[in-house]
């Protein structure tokens, strides 16, 4: 992924959020994966049922709670630096009076 995001990666301003963001989409594919092999297990084999739900606990509640909670000031430092520029640009465009 990181690849493909060229103009994103290697960017000191963002290391901080991608960093969080790359480690969601991870956790987003390995709960799919335990979403999958919880189909095939459930109400077939208790011992795997129990174990899929308790590292599917692990990845929602602990691993994505973590990014979440810690990506919430950096990417509101983000938002807040892009729209300070925006609002200095239109008032750079706007003409002055004479």
């Amino acid at each position: 992924m990181k690849d493909r995001l060229p103009n994103l990666t290697g960017r000191d301003e963002l290391r901080e959020v991608l960093y969080h963001l790359f480690d969601i989409l991870e956790i987003q594919e390995a709960t799919r994966g335990l979403l999958e092999l919880l189909d095939r297990a459930y109400l077939r084999d208790p011992e795997a049922t129990a174990d899929l739900l308790n590292e599917l606990e692990i990845q929602v509640t602990d691993h994505l709670g973590y990014h979440v909670r810690e990506i919430k000031s950096p990417l509101r430092r983000l938002v807040t630096t892009a729209f300070n520029a925006l609002e200095a640009e239109a008032q750079d465009d706007k003409p002055t009076s004479a």
